[in-house]
């Protein structure tokens, strides 16, 4: 993944843009990467899969349920609305 100095780089940000576009453009591809990156490097992470693991029931348990209650479209909206304050 590009570096954020590589990023801010007007240079190199058109390639970064232009590799990284997809569904999305290049541009909120690259907010959802440094997103993911910081979530799951993170030490919160560590503690929200601990927690889950050591939950009542088993590690499959708990995806079943989840899978079966969670709104995901709450979600996405929450992402999208995050995504949309990171400031590059």
């Amino acid at each position: 993944m590009p570096s954020h100095d590589d990023y801010v780089n007007t240079e190199e940000r058109q390639y970064i843009s232009k590799y990284l576009r997809g569904v999305v453009d290049g541009d909120t591809r690259y907010k959802i990467m440094s997103l993911v990156r910081e979530l799951g490097a993170s030490h919160l992470m560590g503690y929200l899969l601990t927690a889950m693991i050591h939950a009542e029931g088993s590690e499959a348990a708990s995806k079943i349920g989840m899978l079966r209650e969670y709104n995901y479209k709450e979600a996405e909206e929450l992402i999208n609305k995050i995504l949309s304050k990171i400031k590059l």
